[in-house]
């Protein structure tokens, strides 16, 4: 189990340190892996709350297992942990953040 299969509140910095959310994410619950992925590729210590009135919100039957959902689910899942971290850092910087503040500006 990934440890952001939850509510999360994260700082503004932080969120544009791992380069947000990638822009190829289909269906529900592989932005929660990224984002893992992305704070342990830069260190950032995180920690577990879990109030117990969000233990209601289990989305987990509402997900769509598609063939989208399961080609970036496998590669955030299980292709990102055995990249190096030059190659990782490359995927990072692939699709995120700055690829809409590029478009914004």
């Amino acid at each position: 189990m990934h440890k952001y299969n939850e509510h999360i509140k994260i700082n503004n910095s932080t969120i544009h340190k791992v380069n947000g959310f990638p822009n190829d994410i289909w269906g529900w619950g592989t932005e929660d892996l990224v984002l893992e992925n992305r704070t342990n590729y830069y260190n950032i210590t995180t920690k577990q709350e879990h109030p117990e009135y969000l233990l209601q919100f289990n989305d987990v039957y509402d997900r769509v297992y598609s063939r989208d959902y399961m080609n970036t689910y496998n590669k955030h899942a299980n292709l990102f942990p055995r990249l190096s971290n030059e190659q990782k850092l490359q995927e990072i910087m692939k699709t995120g953040l700055n690829n809409i503040l590029n478009i914004q500006s």
